[in-house]
């Protein structure tokens, strides 16, 4: 059975609250397991893509991640930053047999505008990943969710199709690829993307809390 991955680097808690929402949502009946992980945490699910999927041709790769400070990545996003830069990492091309799509948020008040989004979906492709989805980049100046909701409507179709995209998704019946269309369109019906927490720049409660508990950042 497929497994989903979800991995996030997040400063404030924005990119994690994403992540972990879309965990929580009902997903396609392609993927019958979810896991969601802070991207500093890759070394434990890696080793699983180095091997075929068990259904399909790819394993399925969300990842969420935000800029901080100068075009910086979080720190929990630095680790694996740091490993995908690796000359070794690029020789080996770790990612061959992954699919994925990126959705980064930041700030365009600062000239490293998401930055490290940029930077994970260029790598991943570089690394041997098929890109599912075209890079997303949401601006906290004029509001996450003009670009957060509309790419959650379809990234987990995008990401099912990439995923299934050689030799075995002739395997798969008519009847499987219609019930995954089926159970999609029902969870996006009973689970409105409004439901995920994403605040909004007019909430000035969060601004006050992010400005004294964090850093300078270009995004959150």
């Amino acid at each position: 059975m497929a497994t989903l991955y979800i991995l996030y680097g997040s400063a404030t808690g924005n990119a994690e609250g994403i992540a972990k929402d879309l965990a929580e949502k009902e997903r396609p009946g392609f993927f019958t397991s979810v896991v969601c992980k802070p991207l500093s945490e890759f070394k434990k699910v890696a080793q699983q893509w180095e091997a075929p999927p068990a259904q399909g041709e790819k394993h399925g790769v969300i990842i969420i991640s935000s800029t901080t400070g100068n075009g910086d990545p979080p720190e929990n996003a630095s680790r694996f930053v740091r490993h995908i830069k690796r000359r070794e990492t690029a020789e080996s091309k770790p990612f061959r047999l992954c699919a994925f799509a990126v959705l980064g948020l930041g700030d365009t008040n600062y000239d490293q505008f998401c930055a490290t989004g940029k930077l994970l979906d260029r790598k991943m492709a570089e690394l041997g990943a098929s890109r599912a989805k075209k890079l997303a980049c949401a601006d906290e100046a004029t509001g996450l969710e003009e670009v957060v909701e509309p790419w959650l409507e379809t990234v987990l179709s995008d990401l099912v199709g990439a995923c299934c995209l050689n030799d075995n998704a002739s395997n798969r019946s008519e009847e499987q690829k219609e019930s995954d269309e089926v159970q999609l369109s029902k969870a996006l019906e009973s689970h409105s993307v409004q439901e995920l927490q994403v605040p909004k720049q007019s909430n000035p409660s969060l601004v006050a809390a992010t400005s004294m508990t964090e850093p300078p950042s270009s995004a959150t």
